[in-house]
């Protein structure tokens, strides 16, 4: 080992200022705990502080550091946990002490040494700045990084607060380090570093190349020697992909948008959310064999020196990056417009198989006629609920959705009609009774709850149970009153049902209507209440009474309500409906 590899903290930030690289992770020392007590950074201080109490004179040792000298900068490539914690340290030093201590002996060498560039996250810089300029300014901690960086502020104070010059000037002179500089491709470096590692995900170095190669694609005229003006345009489009990148990332990893999809876009084993992403892409990819695996290979495994060699690229870095931005702009699209919302979200809900295929097929649908895509998409979401339904038959409901949704309809709406829908049909009914709730939701413009929906549970509205006490004259379990006389209904037809939220339904028990309203609409609950989202349940509880009167028309009204979305006869249905209308009057 060259004995001009050991250097001082001091003669390491000497050398000029370091950058963290596109395909570094960020810092997570003040995170990540080593005992389930203490984190990295907590440990590298206390170590710290015993090494100077032990024998202030001697030198202290930490790992190896490998850089990149690149122009006027320096890359880390391996030890940028350990050169941020040290940063911080001198930093917190520097803020605390400037107008006390002596420590860095003038301004002018402290902005000579301490430097440290997270170029692709601005953010990070802006927190670096303020802290050296005892500025006070407030970044969000769900900013990617800032979390750790304001908790590892923390740390450092908590131990350091009381420690005088003589601490840091240790640090500055006596604590040393090997730093090695490469004269290769760091991220390939990087890659065979970590390859080792449990927590390396291949997504990370899929970033890396792809974010490295695209940057560098962009600018296919640069000279060999590729000088200064050339490479600062490189690293400043490939700190704009890394935040474009990290912009995705953060979507992905959101839950609340991981509910339109229901899990119908697969993850890769093991990998971060935003690998749905890439499992979205590569099949979709036209005029080449892209599979999500070559992608790997390509970038996870490093490309081949030979292929590099002989300007054989199987991916184009640009072309896949672009690709990618256009898939993840189109989901967000879906994702913030309420009516495409709902209608995926019934998509993703429905009986339908292959619905990774029916997202990818709905793409290129987007793709190639967005005008008409929403009113299409409502067809293809209502075709969805009635029956099981088949991939290959999604074309054709593309071109003519009513001839191919009128015979599975007409089959749903003998199930819908059923005395004992509740036992017989429940399936059908659940499905028909989300496309009702999200209707009104539609037409406010509101996105629909789809965690009440997959946490539902089907409510009688009038009690199924004798053990309350009923309103009608007959106390049959199964048929009341009047019901009994007409074949058609009873306390399981659909003009009796509800959906609810599975922990409202257990709370309602066998109570009466009456009971069960005072129940949906209890104050004290509200917030807890996810039942109060679904606005037809609502409107079915906001009623003065619930008799057998109003099942009859439930009954009807939702049955021609069926009719008029799939284009059904419903003229038998009106009669009944309007006859009873006069009966009542």
């Amino acid at each position: 080992m060259n004995e001009n590899n050991f250097v001082s903290v001091k003669e390491y930030f000497e050398k000029g200022t370091f950058v963290v690289p596109y395909y570094q992770r960020g810092f997570k020392w003040s995170l990540l705990k080593i005992d389930g007590e203490h984190t990295h950074l907590e440990q590298l201080l206390s170590d710290l502080i015993k090494a100077f109490i032990d024998n202030p004179d001697t030198e202290y040792h930490l790992q190896g550091i490998t850089v990149k000298n690149k122009s006027n900068k320096i890359e880390l490539v391996d030890g940028q946990q350990r050169t941020t914690s040290l940063f911080l340290i001198l930093l917190y030093a520097y803020s605390a002490y400037k107008e006390k201590e002596k420590i860095f002996e003038k301004d002018e060498f402290f902005k000579k040494y301490l430097k440290l560039d997270y170029a692709i996250r601005r953010e990070v810089n802006i927190w670096i700045y303020s802290k050296k300029n005892s500025k006070k300014w407030k970044l969000g901690e769900n900013i990617q990084d800032i979390a750790a960086f304001n908790e590892a502020w923390s740390q450092i104070n908590k131990k350091l607060k009381d420690k005088k010059e003589a601490f840091f000037k240790y640090i500055l002179n006596n604590v040393k380090l090997i730093c090695i500089a490469l004269n290769t491709e760091p991220t390939k470096v990087f890659s065979m570093m970590n390859k080792d590692k449990a927590t390396m995900k291949k997504i990370e170095l899929v970033k890396s190349h792809l974010l490295s190669e695209a940057s560098r694609q962009a600018f296919t005229d640069l000279d060999t020697k590729e000088n200064d003006a050339n490479e600062w345009q490189i690293n400043h489009l490939r700190s704009h992909f890394a935040r474009e990148w990290d912009s995705w990332l953060k979507w992905w990893n959101d839950k609340e948008n991981q509910k339109l999809f229901n899990n119908s876009i697969p993850e890769i084993d093991d990998e971060p959310e935003i690998s749905r992403l890439l499992n979205l892409y590569c099949p979709i990819k036209k005029n080449k064999e892209l599979k999500i695996q070559n992608l790997f290979a390509k970038y996870c495994e490093l490309i081949d020196d030979k292929d590099q060699e002989n300007g054989n690229s199987t991916i184009e870095a640009v072309e896949t990056f672009e690709g990618l931005r256009l898939l993840q702009n189109i989901i967000e699209e879906w994702y913030d417009d309420p009516l495409i919302y709902n209608y995926i979200g019934m998509l993703c809900r429905s009986s339908i198989e292959k619905k990774f295929e029916v997202i990818k097929i709905l793409i290129e649908k987007y793709k190639s006629d967005k005008n008409n895509f929403k009113n299409k998409l409502k067809e293809v979401a209502n075709w969805s609920l009635v029956g099981e339904v088949k991939l290959e038959d999604l074309t054709s409901v593309f071109k003519n959705p009513n001839a191919i949704i009128k015979e599975r309809a007409d089959e749903c709406l003998q199930n819908l009609s059923e005395k004992y829908a509740y036992f017989n049909s429940s399936t059908n009914v659940n499905k028909q009774l989300l496309r009702m709730n999200i209707e009104i939701d539609n037409n406010l413009k509101r996105k629909f709850d789809f965690s009440v929906y997959d946490n539902k549970s089907l409510e009688h509205i009038h009690a199924k149970s004798k053990e309350e006490e009923l309103t009608f004259e007959n106390k049959d379990e199964f048929e009341i009153g009047e019901l009994k006389k007409n074949g058609i209904f009873s306390v399981h037809c659909i003009g009796n049902l509800v959906l609810l939220d599975k922990n409202d339904n257990s709370a309602f028990g066998p109570k009466c209507f009456n009971k069960k309203k005072q129940k949906y609409f209890e104050i004290k609950d509200n917030k807890n209440r996810k039942s109060l989202k679904l606005l037809h349940t609502l409107s079915k509880f906001s009623k003065n009474k619930w008799t057998e009167v109003e099942i009859k028309f439930n009954y009807y009204e939702t049955l021609i309500n069926f009719c008029g979305i799939y284009g059904l006869e419903s003229e038998e249905l009106k009669k009944e409906y309007n006859k009873l209308k006069k009966e009542e009057e």
